[in-house]
């Protein structure tokens, strides 16, 4: 087996999930291996660090969903306020790219209507 077949068997080969001839050939391989073990060493770390999360409780207070919940309505007042505050003092950009394009349309306008 190739280095990386033999890492992709890693987690069988920690849960016991391997034949006795796959089991053998990877023994054998870390043996004389030292890149291989590290990598191991590693991959164990890993399932180690998952198991222990997934030994882990998670518990949220009572009070948790009313505060997400009114953190969320400030969030859009707050989108709504913003909003019509820069429609209510457009900055000087928005007042020259909405003027601009009303010079244009009219000049457009005027162009297609002299053509008729």
């Amino acid at each position: 087996m190739k280095h990386e077949e033999i890492e992709e068997k890693f987690l069988e080969y920690l849960e016991g999930g391997l034949s006795k001839e796959e089991h053998d050939e990877i023994e054998s391989r870390l043996s004389s291996d030292p890149k291989l073990r590290d990598s191991l060493a590693q991959y164990q770390k890993i399932v180690e660090m998952e198991r222990f999360i997934a030994k882990e409780q998670y518990s949220l207070d009572e009070g948790f969903p009313d505060r997400v919940m009114s953190q969320l309505d400030e969030t859009r007042s707050g989108f709504l306020r913003r909003l019509f505050m820069k429609l209510a003092h457009p900055s000087r950009p928005l007042l020259v790219g909405v003027g601009s394009f009303a010079v244009l349309l009219l000049t457009l306008t005027t162009y297609f209507k002299n053509q008729e």
